[in-house]
């Protein structure tokens, strides 16, 4: 990894840490600089689907023990739509 891959890479992190513990807005504002990649005319109902997405999913780790992780070393994602 060079040093400017790596340093794009702690941009990204600190990016979604500041978002992920933010309001929704903080996290959608983060997920439009790196997931879309700050482009205009982005519909905003596919960003809250991705921020509503971010949030579940984050709750859903929170409920795995490290035991799970470790022994299994298997994550369940939750599907991007609830109900699918």
């Amino acid at each position: 990894m060079s040093k400017n891959d790596l340093r794009l890479f702690q941009a990204a992190v600190a990016i979604y840490d500041e978002g992920i513990l933010g309001d929704d807005m903080a996290l959608a504002n983060a997920l439009w600089r790196r997931f879309f990649l700050c482009r205009e005319g982005i519909d905003a109902e596919h960003l809250e689907l991705l921020v509503k997405y971010v949030r579940r999913t984050m709750s859903a780790l929170d409920h795995v023990t490290l035991t799970d992780l470790v022994v299994t070393g298997k994550i369940k994602w939750l599907p991007l739509v609830e109900g699918r």
